[in-house]
Order: structure tokens, then sequence, then C-alpha cells
């Protein structure tokens, strides 16, 4: 049976962010954010689906939704691999340039909207729809919902006008993909245009950072409109 749960990682100014999806676009509104530990919470939907955010610092939170039901749990991959590195909250505050005080994570929860001392993750109520905010404003929103199927899942995000996205691995012959469609897939050929080395991550000229598992087949970067889809 294929496992239908999906992450993505999404980093903010300095951090990061993991999201999966619904299994069919719709509108479905948000109920309530609950937390279920000192750096997480649960965001609970009207159709019974919940999403968890897992804050590993100040400006780094992995998201996590599985249709099927279930807790945060590490990502399958066949053949069998560990995903995510062992202690990584340890792992971060070792091994980042700031002190560790400024790593400690201090999670608050008002009405729609999850924050720390650098991010704010807010939810429209009547969408369901997430929108990320730094201390400068407006970084990235959802602008349609999102879909996860077996083999699937598109999720649509903000693009601001001239705006440039980096990534993908190896991607040969090319490194700016704004307004491309890019495929993260080993096609075991190194000439202009293939893909050797393949990474489901991104990163932003605006200061933002995505990574997803498990990996999507290809991407699309529309520009100037929104949004950004990974399908």
């Amino acid at each position: 049976m294929m496992n239908r749960f999906y992450t993505w990682m999404l980093a903010v100014v300095a951090g990061c962010i993991l999201l999966p999806a619904t299994a069919q676009e719709s509108t479905v509104q948000v109920k309530d954010i609950v937390r279920c530990s000192d750096t997480a919470v649960e965001v609970h939907y009207t159709d019974g689906q919940k999403r968890i955010l897992d804050f590993y610092g100040p400006d780094l939170v992995r998201i996590f939704q599985d249709p099927a039901g279930g807790s945060m749990r590490d990502p399958e991959a066949h053949p069998e691999a560990r995903i995510l590195v062992e202690n990584a909250r340890q792992s971060l505050r070792q091994r980042t340039a700031v002190g560790k005080d400024e790593q400690q994570v201090n999670v608050t929860v008002s009405d729609l909207q999850v924050a720390t001392d650098r991010m704010t993750v807010s939810f429209d109520a009547a969408t369901g729809q997430m929108s990320i905010s730094g201390q400068e404003g407006l970084i990235v929103q959802e602008t349609r919902p999102i879909q996860i199927e077996p083999r699937q899942v598109t999720l649509h995000l903000s693009m601001k006008e001239g705006e440039c996205f980096y990534g993908g691995g190896m991607q040969n012959g090319r490194f700016s993909h704004a307004g491309k469609v890019i495929q993260i897939a080993n096609t075991n050929n190194w000439t202009d245009g293939g893909v050797a080395s393949p990474a489901p991550f991104y990163w932003s000229s605006e200061g933002t950072a995505f990574c997803s598992t498990p990996s999507p087949p290809d991407v699309t970067t529309s520009a100037p409109a929104p949004p950004v889809r990974w399908c």
C-alpha cells in the first residue's frame, strides 16, 4: 500500500517549514488550533483532517499532514532509508552561528495564529489556507487549497514580482528556474536539460527556501503571476 502522507519544508529568512495536504481540492474551514507539546500544535479542520506544526527553531518549523490520520512520523522511503537526521534540534543549536539561548523556541497560540519570536503562521478560517510572515511582513502564502493524492501532491504558493528560484539539485545547463518547469528526478542525463543528482529543495531570492518529502516529479514556477506550483 502506498503511503499518502506528505511533508515539505520552507525556510523563512533563516528557517524552514514542512507541509502536506488534503486528498482533493476543496474549501475546508479551520476549526481550531491546539497545542500538543512545548514546540508543536495541531490545526484541526472541519472535515476531520489535522495538520501538525512542530517548531525546530524560532524560524524553523516542520509541517505534517496525513489524509489517513495518525501522528507526525518520519517519511517513508522505498528502498528503506533514513530521511531525517537524528537529534535535529540539538544539531541545529550546535551548528548555528547564533547563541544557544537565541535558538530556544517560544511558541504561542492565539486564535488561528501560531507564533515564535521570528515568524507567525496564520490560517484563514474560511479557506483553511496558510500564510507565513516574518519580522518584516508577509513572506509567502497558499493561494489555493493543497491537494495530496497517491502519486501526486500539488501545492500553490504566492510569489513576488521578480522573484527568482534556485535549486532542485543538479539541473544541468540552468540554475535560475523562475517561470520554468523543472524535473526533480534522476534522468541519468548529464547533458543540457538533464538531471543527474536531483534534490527536492529550492531557495528564493526573497529569502525563503523549501524542501519536500517525498520528492515531487516536477516543479512549475509561474511568473510573473503566482503561484509556484509543485505537481
